[in-house]
C-alpha cells in the first residue's frame, strides 16, 4: 500500500522493500519511503521477490451511476472465485488461508462467504461463539500443520503469540474504528 510510514507503522506496516517487494519503475534496491507492506503470517512470503504495478486506471461510478449500470450491463455476470496462484485471503476469524472456494464459509442463502472459512462460518452464522483468546487457544492445536509452511518450526506458545499479534486486525476481532 502507499502511505505514511509514521502513521502505519503502529499497525505493523514497514517498508515493502524489506520484504523484497519493489515499487514499479524503481530500482530493486530502492527504498520507497511511502510504499508499505505487512506480512500477516511471519515467514509466509518466504523470501520471494516481487514488483508492485498499480492498475492503469479505475472506472468511477460516483458521478453518473446510471452510466456505470449501462456499462456493466454489457458484460456477463461474474461470480467471484479463488483462483490457483492468487495470493491467499485469510479467514477473518481464525486466520486460515483461503486458497480455493471449498475453503470458504457459506452465507444463509448458500452463496460463498469469502471472509470466513468453512470451519468458522456456515449458514450465515459463526459455528463457535467464542472470544478472540478462545479462538487462539483452539487454533494453537494446529501448529504442526502451520509449521509445514514455515521456514522454521514454532512452538505452540510462539504460534499463540503470533496470533495475538495479527488476530486483532481480522474483521471478526477488530475493534470498531474510533471507539
Amino acid at each position: 500500500m502507499e502511505g505514511n510510514i509514521d502513521f502505519y507503522k503502529h499497525a505493523g506496516f514497514d517498508l515493502a522493500s524489506k520484504l523484497r517487494i519493489h515499487y514499479h519503475g524503481e530500482q530493486a534496491e530502492s527504498e520507497v519511503p511511502y510504499f508499505l507492506a505487512q506480512e500477516l503470517i511471519p515467514g509466509y512470503w518466504g523470501g520471494r521477490e516481487g514488483t508492485y504495478c498499480p492498475p492503469e486506471g479505475y472506472f468511477v461510478a460516483d458521478a453518473r451511476p446510471e452510466a456505470f449500470a449501462a456499462y456493466d450491463a454489457g458484460f456477463p455476470h461474474k461470480e467471484k472465485h479463488l483462483a490457483p496462484g492468487q495470493l491467499p485471503q485469510f479467514c477473518q476469524s481464525c486466520g486460515m488461508p483461503l486458497t480455493k472456494d471449498e475453503d470458504c464459509g457459506r452465507n444463509a442463502d448458500g452463496s460463498i462467504n469469502f471472509d470466513y472459512c468453512r470451519y468458522c462460518f456456515q449458514d450465515g452464522k459463526f459455528l463457535q461463539e467464542c472470544t478472540m483468546e478462545e479462538m487462539i487457544d483452539h487454533c494453537a492445536q494446529f501448529v504442526d500443520e502451520v509449521n509445514k509452511m514455515m521456514p522454521e518450526p514454532m512452538t505452540q506458545e510462539q504460534y499463540k503469540d503470533m496470533m495475538r499479534g495479527f488476530f486483532p486486525m481480522l474483521k471478526r476481532w477488530r475493534k470498531a474504528d474510533f471507539e
